[in-house]
């Protein structure tokens, strides 16, 4: 299904659509192109990427599931468009996607809410945005590359982190880079850091629960757990396995039940690789931020 710039597709009903292509996109939104799927069955089989859209995709209900070669779904304008947005929100449905390369993978902002409940097994990242993560509530399953237990992962050329907020250093450093976890149920087995920001990350609400064979938790600058005042099992965190379990240049702890095993530091303020060595993937770790500026706060 092509949607051309300034059309928009809307799925609706109690139907089943059945989607299976070759070296193409199950679903194709242009520059400036709004995709909706509000109820019914989507079946996506691709050797491309599932869904894809230059501008928004809006994902409000129904049972969609995608099998992907490259990227499940995916929201990134070209090069040289001025219009596009490249954001996904998922309000509702239940979703899985597997897939050869990256599940969910934006340009800007992606948003979950309220009646979400996502599945995604991934190659490479889980769910990779260049900007925002916001989720409010719903259910998130996230499984990348081998999960914790890998054997054959390399983090100095490979990437499967289970949420990323990421630039490269070849690319612009103005994204903000944000994750904000309001409520809701997120489960990760990473081979990668299981949540991973170049900036910030603020968990205020919900639980989560991670397996990780590297980071469990990682900000580049500032990591928030809970409110001031907050009550004390908001949010709950749960650390299964990883190497680092918490890692950010400042760390700050208002509320919140958190639980933390770790083959290496369980908690660490700190700056550059944890390892000494590459950071591999072309990340970069707060490289103007200086040792008397790591601190963790209670």
């Amino acid at each position: 299904i092509k949607v051309k710039d300034g059309s928009s597709l809307t799925i609706s009903g109690t139907g089943t659509a059945n989607l299976t292509t070759i070296n193409k996109n199950g679903i194709k939104g242009g520059e400036n192109s709004v995709i909706k799927i509000n109820d019914g069955t989507l079946d996506i089989e691709s050797t491309g990427n599932g869904i894809s859209s230059d501008h928004k995709i809006f994902i409000n209900g129904g049972h969609t599931t995608i099998l992907a070669a490259k990227e499940g779904i995916k929201a990134s304008p070209n090069a040289v468009s001025n219009k596009a947005k490249g954001e996904i929100t998922i309000n509702g449905g239940t979703i899985n996607v597997t897939s050869g390369e990256d599940g969910i993978q934006l340009e800007s902002n992606i948003e979950i809410n309220n009646r979400a409940n996502i599945t995604v097994n991934a190659n490479n990242d889980g769910i990779q945005t260049r900007s925002n993560f916001t989720m409010n509530n719903g259910v998130l399953n996230i499984f990348t590359y081998e999960g914790h237990s890998a054997t054959t992962f390399d983090k100095d050329v490979m990437s499967a982190k289970g949420i990323k907020a990421s630039v490269s250093e070849y690319e612009t450093q103005d994204a903000t880079n944000e994750i904000n976890i309001y409520g809701g149920e997120i489960t990760i087995d990473s081979s990668d850091d299981a949540i991973h920001s170049d900036g910030n990350i603020s968990i205020t609400n919900g639980k989560v629960s991670i397996s990780s064979w590297d980071d469990g938790i990682h900000a580049d600058s500032k990591l928030t757990f809970g409110t001031v005042n907050g009550y004390e099992r908001d949010p709950y965190i749960n650390i299964l396995n990883s190497n680092e379990g918490i890692e950010a240049a400042n760390i700050y702890f208002y509320s919140g039940k958190i639980k933390v095993k770790s083959r290496d530091d369980g908690i660490n303020a700190a700056g550059g690789a944890s390892s000494g060595e590459g950071q591999g993937s072309g990340e970069h770790f707060n490289p103007d931020t200086g040792a008397d500026n790591f601190a963790i706060y209670s």
